[in-house]
């Protein structure tokens, strides 16, 4: 049997390397501890007094209705829009409306006035007007419309002739007044804005005559006649 004979050279090489590799042995990993932050305390928003909204009433004159929205002219001349007979169960109170919903009758609403300037109505009850007369509330109603519409058609229907326009120029019939008066011109700015800013609670016809909506600058002057309340002059 042969034996194998290793050179010394190769026996010391393996024991420098073995000498070595243990020497060279990683320490052990030691967990630090985890760092202490303090964390910084929690702070609460100081809760803002402002109220959301504001309790408001508004009074005014019912100038439209449908099945689902009521407009109420108010004595500032703004025209609100309400809502009723809605599907999120936010319909404000009309039990107050003794008679329901009637063009030309007076109306006190409550209800809420929000940050962005919107009006929410809770609750809608009966005011009284200056005027008594439902006939002469509804006909100045039209006549309103007409000028918010600008629509010379409707006006022209309204008109008892010959009506006067301008303080000095009288026509004597609806053909006359579109010749002279054609499409818009007779809408002038002035005009449309007073008329649009009536105060309906305060209008009452005094001796068959009534003005929106006052003697004051440009107005619409209607009286009773024959056929019942139309326009009778015309001041742009």
């Amino acid at each position: 049997m042969k034996k194998i004979i290793i050179p010394a050279a190769a026996v010391l090489a393996a024991a420098a390397v073995l000498f070595s590799a243990c020497g060279n042995k990683p320490a052990p990993e030691t967990s630090a501890a985890p760092a202490q932050t303090s964390a910084a305390p929690e702070t609460t928003e100081t809760e803002s007094t402002e109220p959301e909204s504001t309790a408001e009433e508004i009074r005014g004159v019912i100038v439209d209705g449908t099945m689902h929205t009521i407009l109420v002219q108010t004595e500032e001349g703004e025209l609100l829009e309400i809502h009723h007979q809605t599907d999120d169960g936010t319909d404000p109170d009309m039990t107050g409306l003794k008679e329901g919903i009637l063009i030309g009758k007076g109306v006190l609403v409550t209800g809420q006035r929000g940050k962005d300037g919107e009006f929410t109505a809770e609750k809608l009850e009966d005011a009284g007007t200056a005027c008594e007369d439902p006939d002469a509330m509804e006909a100045a109603i039209g006549v309103f419309f007409s000028f918010r519409a600008k629509n010379l058609e409707s006006l022209a229907d309204r008109i008892s002739y010959p009506v006067t326009v301008e303080k000095d120029v009288e026509l004597t019939s609806e053909d006359e007044l579109k010749e002279r008066y054609p499409g818009e011109k007779l809408f002038t700015e002035e005009l449309s804005r007073a008329v649009a800013g009536t105060d309906f609670t305060k209008l009452s016809p005094e001796a068959g005559t009534m003005v929106l909506p006052g003697t004051e600058g440009p107005h619409i002057v209607m009286s009773l006649t024959d056929d019942g309340w139309a326009v009778t002059e015309i001041v742009p």
